[in-house]
Formats: C-alpha cells, sequence, structure tokens
C-alpha cells in the first residue's frame, strides 16, 4: 500500500495531532456527472474533506468497519457526554498529567 498516490476507498483511522486520539476516516468514490469523472471524498469523523489532502496520512492505518463504527460513535458520544476527555478534542493531545485517575 505504501506509495499509492490516489486515495482508496475504505475506513481508516488518523490522528489530527501528535499524540492525539484515533479518529475515523471513510472514503468514498462519486461519480462527477458534469465532468464523467470519478472522484474521491473523506469523511474525517462528521466531517467532509479533500481525500486527497487525508490519505497520506490515513492510508498508513486501514481499519474494519466495525472499528471504524465504533471511533465514530465514541467521538459523538464524548463531544455529548464528556466534552473533556480526548475523543471529544481530538485536535489537542492527550496530556497524561491532565486525565483522571483509573482508581
Amino acid at each position: 500500500m505504501s506509495g499509492e498516490s490516489f486515495p482508496r476507498p475504505g475506513h481508516y483511522k488518523m490522528r489530527l495531532t501528535k499524540g492525539g486520539p484515533w479518529v475515523p476516516v471513510r472514503i468514498v468514490r462519486f461519480l462527477r456527472a458534469k465532468r464523467r469523472q470519478v472522484g474521491h471524498l473523506a469523511y474525517v469523523g462528521d466531517q467532509a474533506r479533500d481525500a486527497q489532502s487525508v490519505w497520506p496520512y490515513a492510508m498508513k492505518n486501514p481499519i474494519p468497519e466495525s472499528e471504524w463504527k465504533y471511533l465514530l460513535d465514541l467521538g459523538r458520544w464524548s463531544a455529548a457526554h464528556a466534552p473533556e476527555s480526548p475523543e471529544a478534542n481530538p485536535r489537542k493531545a492527550v496530556d497524561l498529567n491532565q486525565m483522571p485517575t483509573l482508581f
């Protein structure tokens, strides 16, 4: 898979910042009707992005659809119920000193 320059449809994960949590990525193919060309679109979490800009980071981490769905649901749940969690703030690096202790 290394060295591929064109996005491949599928499910992936990536980090938005060094030390940040994993974020789900889905790349889809679509047909541009006017030009009769195939294009690609990436969904990073719930946000649509240009697949070419996401591909170099996501291509190294393919995941099954079930893991993609879990990461997507975790991000949505965290944003609604645990806004201080890393998954609710994927653009911030995880600071273990600020995390609550497990016990």
